[in-house]
């Protein structure tokens, strides 16, 4: 079953999906926020769109999603890519990645394929690359 795109077009190259945002496993809490990724991603405005992630190869065949702090450094661990975007030679792809968050997929989303899969996934969001490691974004 196909799920509705409702985010703007984005070529297929620049879209990659980060989930786990309401998960507090694999490095996703700290110190002030018991989950990073609902603390910082989805209780911010608009759940999150237009906020950028960047990408890190945290172990082989895992690409996590960072908070950008205002410095330009990573702040809190929020979710993760799925594993295919990490897997081969994915992961030297999207490693430093700086991704744009399109729409934020939750319990609340309106359309029902969507709020799927958002609870399957812990918090689906499709993103766009703005700029992948030592490359331009255009």
């Amino acid at each position: 079953m196909a799920t509705a795109t409702l985010h703007p077009p984005v070529p297929p190259q620049r879209l990659i999906h980060i989930v786990g945002f309401l998960s507090h496993t694999n490095g996703r809490t700290c110190a002030d926020h018991d989950r990073c990724g609902e603390a910082l991603v989805i209780n911010s405005p608009q759940l999150g769109v237009g906020m950028r992630l960047r990408l890190v190869c945290s172990a082989p065949n895992e690409l996590a999603a960072y908070f950008i702090l205002p410095d330009n450094s990573n702040g809190c661990r929020v979710g993760f890519a799925q594993r295919q975007y990490a897997a081969g030679n994915g992961a030297a792809l999207y490693d430093g990645a700086v991704v744009s968050i399109l729409e934020m997929y939750t319990a609340v989303h309106p359309n029902s394929s969507c709020r799927k899969l958002g609870h399957h996934n812990y918090g689906y969001a499709p993103c766009e690359v703005i700029k992948f490691a030592n490359k331009d974004s255009n």
